[in-house]
């Protein structure tokens, strides 16, 4: 049979029975030499028809079987042999006893001629036409197991005497930031400066000469003026840039009072070591340290609870939007490794932790407010911030973290009582981002 008589067969018997895409009719594909053996899972079939394409390039390769004669195994000749990684497209109209079955497949070839079935391209989410691939490609893995930051850069700098009002000091150092057991750790260490000392970070990551002696040093520590009272690291990867996509890290969260973690999408626009405290961002998952805490509501708001959030601006004003999930058990999120996931698309950003949807912000002025910039990926652990431990929030008999002495209560506190820093670490598993289509939970 040729090819137009077979082609207006397979037509004919589509439109007098009509092709169902949802009947079983899977199958199995394996490559030796020219040949492409397509195995039917279902025996009971009356006819069937394949054709092929490799690598989207038409060919006159096909099979058209009459009769199965109680055989599911079917052998195509091709005109070239496919090689590892090439994608075969079978087309297949299936004739059982009471159906005719069309269905597409993609098989990608591996290295012993078996056929992954890949799913068909669904075009990604993406402000820029140009770079449209598919949806859920991973574009980013950091497995730590090679036990290099290839990827990452420090940001090195204090965040003490600027409008953040955190109590660390960034650096780069092997105390600080360390990979372990194919696993990234930032420790977090107090500090033992006394009056007189000097502050100062040659290597300052802040470019800006705004402020700079602030972030940077020099300068001299006196009771008006604290040195960072801990030590701790920053990290970002500012080659990966992306819009909409889904990131996924498993981690660790640290647990300590005043710890808080940074799993944070910032705007390419913007350094992460800007004094502007008010810089619109996404925070994937943050764990307060403090193992008890409570707001003026009383309601929970230490290591048991989890919260995901995203900074905008509308207008003049700074807003954020959260979300939040208490622990199943009622335990520190730090006693346990967790795989926290945020998918972020154009009208909203989805939250999740184990697999878990824990909230969805889709307020119209906040959304709109990150749009027309790519975000790249900060992680790290800090202490205190007027960001993290808000005056407003945090219900405290003496709120000392908005005194001007507050960098040199804290640790004075830690260093009275260190059992409550159980785990001063963020330790980071793996680092994942794929790209998302508007459909995607």
């Amino acid at each position: 049979m040729n090819i137009k008589t077979c082609i207006f067969f397979i037509g004919y018997i589509v439109g007098c029975l009509g092709a169902n895409e949802n009947e079983k009719s899977d199958i199995t594909v394996n490559v030796n030499g020219k040949y492409v053996n397509v195995t039917l899972d279902d025996t009971e079939v009356k006819s069937m028809f394949f054709s092929t394409e490799i690598n989207d390039e038409c060919t006159s390769d096909y099979i058209y079987v009459h009769s199965a004669n109680n055989s599911n195994t079917f052998s195509i000749s091709l005109e070239k042999e496919p090689k590892k990684n090439d994608i075969i497209r079978i087309f297949s109209v299936i004739e059982t006893k009471d159906h005719v079955i069309s269905k597409t497949y993609d098989f990608r070839i591996n290295a012993d001629g078996h056929g992954t079935n890949e799913q068909k391209c669904i075009r990604e989410e993406s402000d820029s036409n140009s770079k449209r691939g598919c949806s859920g490609r991973l574009i980013f893995e950091e497995n730590f197991k090679d036990n290099k930051l290839t990827h990452w850069t420090y940001a090195v700098c204090s965040r003490v005497h600027t409008n953040h009002k955190e109590f660390a000091a960034f650096l780069k150092s092997d105390n600080n930031c360390y990979i372990e057991d194919e696993k990234l750790h930032f420790n977090a260490t107090l500090t033992n400066y006394k009056l007189g000392d000097l502050f100062t970070l040659p290597s300052c990551t802040y470019t800006h000469t705004d402020s700079r002696n602030l972030l940077c040093g020099p300068y001299t520590f006196a009771i008006s003026q604290p040195l960072p009272p801990m030590h701790s690291a920053i990290l970002y990867n500012r080659k990966l840039r992306f819009d909409y996509g889904r990131i996924e890290i498993r981690a660790k969260m640290p647990i300590g009072d005043w710890l808080f973690p940074y799993l944070i999408l910032y705007p390419i626009k913007s350094d992460f070591e800007s004094i502007n405290v008010f810089e619109p961002h996404i925070r994937m998952a943050y764990v307060r340290g403090n193992p008890h805490l409570h707001d003026y509501a009383h309601q929970d708001i230490g290591g048991n609870m989890l919260f995901g959030s995203v900074f905008g601006q509308i207008g003049d004003d700074y807003h954020e939007a959260t979300v939040n999930m208490p622990h199943k058990s009622g335990s520190h999120y730090g006693d346990n490794f967790h795989d926290y996931t945020i998918i972020r698309h154009k009208d909203r950003i989805i939250f999740k932790v184990d697999g878990v949807t824990f909230g969805t912000i889709r307020d119209k002025k906040i959304i709109e407010s990150l749009k027309g910039t790519e975000y790249y990926i900060v992680l790290g652990l800090t202490a205190g911030g007027i960001l993290n431990f808000k005056e407003e929030y945090v219900n405290l008999e003496k709120n000392f973290l908005v005194t001007p002495q507050a960098p040199s209560i804290f640790l004075e506190n830690i260093s009275i009582d260190p059992s409550t820093w159980k785990h001063p670490k963020l330790v980071i598993d793996h680092v994942r981002v794929y790209t998302t289509h508007p459909d995607e939970n």
